[in-house]
């Protein structure tokens, strides 16, 4: 990770009692401290995880919205960053969250982590609160009692990726429909407690149903085959998932990767269950990370669900079975349908199809020509 800035406030708010007055730092922190790297790199870290899943969207665009926005879109477009400017904008987060705090009376505050940072998958401006937490420690022999920063759970956060944000501002108007440039991590839904912070930061859900459902499919596909624990558990699992998302649709409710985790787990039973453990791990930080982006929760297409269905026939001498998303009406497809000549053909069949059938056309031809000589030989 490479630490542009990274500054520290706090917002002073115990739930159901009146806000006070924040404290606000005056100076950023040291960036090549390795305390702060450490701080920094706990908290970026926890992004994806389990008990941290992210909804994916971009600024609120109503009129009336608070100023973090509108800020955050000059400090992009600044030709020169410095301390100073890094801190104004954090200063202005501040401000907002203590409007939107004080007209809630069970929020609770704590301290509010800033950082402008670089890693591998870009550049990212993250706005964190964690809060302390009683911990033990011994001096001279003696237990005390000691207050640490709670670095294994995000209690809100929000996250916005530059480059997105960049692509976002460029793309045409019906192109934004389907992108998304920030994240945000809260623990309960927009009017609890935590309501507040997602308000003051402007964020706003903005991943399309349509995009959602797919790459929720898609993602999934792709982990159970890649896992070798996984791998033979993939056409139960895949088909009990689109019965969820289908009964999800038809109900008009959210899809949630809190249950589909539980999909997850029925659809491995015989892996050890520690393994298990390590699998939903490793199952949040693919489907929810910055490159797939299956939010925490999203409204199921039906549309799209339906893709995924499969068509199956059985006749005399042969059955076949294949999801409607390959089907279409040119080579461009998996399978398509020549009314011409009435015939199903399959332009993508996969190396180990093909090797069976050569396979056996190789014996067949090796057979047709033994009986060939055996009859020349019984005719002479």
């Amino acid at each position: 990770m490479e630490l542009n800035f990274v500054v520290v406030h706090e917002l002073n708010k115990e739930q159901h009692k009146d806000i006070a007055a924040s404290n606000i730092s005056e100076q950023v922190l040291d960036s090549t401290n390795d305390i702060v790297l450490r701080m920094v790199n706990g908290v970026a870290g926890l992004y994806g995880k389990k008990s941290n899943s992210a909804q994916f969207g971009v600024f609120d665009g109503v009129e009336g919205r608070e100023t973090f926005p509108d800020e955050f879109i000059k400090y992009t477009e600044s030709t020169t960053l410095s301390d100073d400017i890094f801190l104004a904008l954090t200063k202005e987060a501040m401000k907002c969250l203590y409007r939107s705090a004080s007209g809630s009376t069970p929020a609770s505050g704590g301290y509010m982590l800033f950082a402008d940072y670089k890693n591998d998958q870009g550049r990212f401006f993250l706005s964190a609160m964690v809060k302390q937490r009683p911990g033990i420690t011994i001096k001279n022999l003696i237990p005390e009692e000691l207050l640490e920063l709670d670095l294994d759970r995000l209690h809100q956060a929000a996250r916005i990726n530059f480059n997105r944000f960049d692509q976002y501002k460029k793309a045409a108007e019906d192109e934004r429909n389907e992108l998304s440039y920030l994240s945000f991590v809260s623990p309960k839904s927009n009017k609890s407690t935590s309501g507040y912070f997602i308000k003051a930061l402007g964020c706003t859900k903005g991943v399309p149903s349509a995009k959602a459902t797919d790459a929720i499919m898609q993602v999934t596909s792709r982990f159970y085959k890649q896992s070798k624990l996984l791998k033979s558990y993939h056409a139960g699992f895949k088909t009990e998932l689109i019965n969820y998302l289908q009964e999800k649709e038809s109900i008009s409710k959210p899809a949630k990767l809190s249950e589909i985790e539980v999909l997850v787990r029925q659809n491995m039973p015989l892996v050890d269950a520690d393994k298990q453990e390590v699998v939903i791990s490793d199952f949040y930080i693919e489907v929810n990370d910055e490159g797939n982006g299956v939010p925490s929760e999203f409204s199921v297409h039906k549309a799209t669900v339906n893709k995924y269905v499969k068509v199956k026939y059985k006749s005399d001498n042969w059955h076949i079975e294949f999801e409607l998303s390959a089907l279409g009406v040119n080579r461009n497809s998996e399978i398509y349908l020549d009314e011409k000549t009435s015939s199903l053909v399959i332009t993508k069949p996969d190396d180990e199809l093909i090797s069976i059938i050569k396979k056996e056309l190789m014996e067949r031809e090796g057979l047709a020509k033994k009986l060939g000589t055996k009859d020349a030989t019984a005719n002479s």
